[in-house]
């Protein structure tokens, strides 16, 4: 195992360094002074800084072409509002019963999108479907929120391989004090589930 080697390993699985290099925004000696106790114990024998910041500088001259820049182009923004977010308990009964929820929404063009995790569902409908949701009388309801709005992203797919590039829309939208209540996403979407309050923060942020 060679120096250059062990430096990589250890980047490749420290997002932070990983994320710094791509954009040119470390001190490359400082980093080589952090890491040269880990790289040593790796290789079981004295490294010079010296030799770590070479590394280093090769892997980002490496690393750069896939830095995240200032400004991603999307490919369409669109923002719903008037919708209500909902938490409930996992189970087959309350799946089963949201299946009709779903083909009602889909019949009368109205918002509909469901996430699952391993013991909670969220459901992001129109405010209108919400009286027909409660006459379901669902099992381990957590809660119900309206005045909800979705920002609804289209990337191109090329950033799909720009490490980081999930953070760059997190950061814009925390940075102008949006605060996110649940995030989904696709292929080449991503969408931002937010208090309608805060659009207009927004509009022009993408």
């Amino acid at each position: 195992m060679t120096t250059s080697k062990t430096v990589r390993e250890i980047v490749q699985n420290d997002y932070v360094l990983s994320f710094g290099l791509q954009n040119r925004i470390l001190n490359l000696t400082q980093v080589a002074r952090l890491m040269r106790p880990s790289v040593k114990n790796s290789l079981n024998k004295d490294v010079s800084i010296d030799s770590i910041v070479m590394a280093l500088s090769r892997m980002q001259d490496d690393m750069v072409e896939f830095a995240v820049p200032n400004k991603l182009k999307i490919d369409q923004f669109v923002i719903k509002k008037d919708l209500a977010l909902i938490s409930l308990q996992k189970s087959k009964k309350n799946l089963q019963k949201i299946l009709k929820l779903k083909l009602y929404a889909l019949q009368n063009d109205k918002f509909y999108s469901v996430s699952e995790s391993m013991n909670e569902i969220s459901l992001m409908i129109h405010e209108s479907l919400v009286d027909l949701f409660e006459s379901y009388n669902l099992d381990g309801v957590n809660f119900v929120q309206n005045n909800i709005a979705a920002l609804m992203i289209k990337i191109p797919k090329e950033y799909l391989e720009l490490t980081g590039m999930f953070q760059y829309f997190v950061q814009r939208l925390t940075l102008h004090s949006v605060n996110i209540l649940e995030i989904s996403s696709t292929y080449t979407e991503l969408i931002f589930y937010v208090h309608e309050d805060g659009v207009s923060d927004v509009i022009n942020l993408f």
